[in-house]
């Protein structure tokens, strides 16, 4: 005997799906590092004087961790086509977005 289900228990299954999940508390994001130094999350008021250190010392450049400052960049998307046209060379969008210390 073939059981043939249809868009109906589908939808109903759907339905019984979310239902179970509405109202339940959302899942915490996970905790950010930056190496062994916790990020503290955007709602932090006050940091305590060796988290400020230690969280400072692990976004300090490093000797040669500032290497892309050395590329000419051009903050003008049209005179950076025009150049790379020009040129016959690709165009890099460097674009950020999200928490400032990189904790997206």
């Amino acid at each position: 005997m073939k059981v043939n289900i249809g868009l109906g228990a589908t939808a109903l299954f759907t339905v019984a799906v979310v239902a179970a999940g509405y109202g339940a508390e959302p899942a915490a994001a996970p905790a950010c590092r930056l190496g062994d130094v916790p990020v503290p999350t955007l709602a932090t008021k006050t940091l305590a004087p060796q988290q400020f250190r230690a969280l400072h010392a692990a976004v300090v450049p490093r000797a040669g961790a500032e290497r892309w400052t050395e590329i000419p960049w051009q903050p003008d998307l049209g005179a950076a086509r025009q150049q790379a046209a020009r040129n016959g060379k690709p165009l890099l969008l460097w674009i950020m977005d999200g928490h400032p210390l990189g904790c997206t």
